[in-house]
């Protein structure tokens, strides 16, 4: 078993791979294809307020200096 993650960036990383964006198959039930669904938009929620949070911080930082 790999190491858990220890950083923001490198959870997330670890999410998208454990949870790739994909089609439901043809032998997926609904409920199973909606639950991976949500596993897949609750991790691209966290990428971008992660990214959108490093944005802010870098353009915080142009302003004082």
């Amino acid at each position: 078993m790999r190491a858990f993650p220890i950083t923001i960036p490198g959870l997330i990383e670890e999410l998208e791979a454990l949870y790739p964006a994909r089609v439901i198959g043809p032998t997926q039930s609904l409920e199973s294809a909606h639950r991976y669904a949500g596993a897949v938009e609750l991790i691209a929620e966290l990428r971008g307020r992660y990214n959108a949070s490093i944005k802010k911080e870098k353009s915080g930082l142009d302003k004082v200096l």
